[in-house]
């Protein structure tokens, strides 16, 4: 009960006298902005590949599972290549590029 009413005299003394507590955070610079239309899908196809290679790695060293991996990050290779030469790739090829190649267990 003693060290409650301690830490508590010592909260509200140190609210009366402007100090900070808990973590600080500086806002002198403002969030970065969600990415939008291709450089979403990019960064969306950029992360299935990375979580990809790291299944292609973990999983199996099956050469039919490893070639399963391999064709998926070719494919998401591929989309990500049309959306940089600016043609619009729709959301849901993006979305077939991500599915798991079912060849693993998840």
């Amino acid at each position: 009960m003693r060290k409650q009413r301690l830490v508590m005299t010592a909260l509200v003394a140190g609210l009366a006298a402007g100090v900070a507590i808990g973590p600080s955070r500086a806002f002198a610079q403002a969030p970065a902005a969600a990415p939008t239309g291709a450089d979403a899908k990019i960064a969306q196809l950029q992360g299935c590949i990375d979580h990809f290679k790291q299944a292609r790695k973990g999983w199996s060293q099956e050469p039919d599972t490893q070639a399963t991996y391999d064709e998926k990050i070719a494919n998401a290779k591929r989309l990500i290549a049309s959306l940089q030469g600016g043609t619009d790739v729709p959301q849901d090829k993006i979305d077939h590029a991500c599915k798991s190649p079912k060849s693993a267990p998840y």
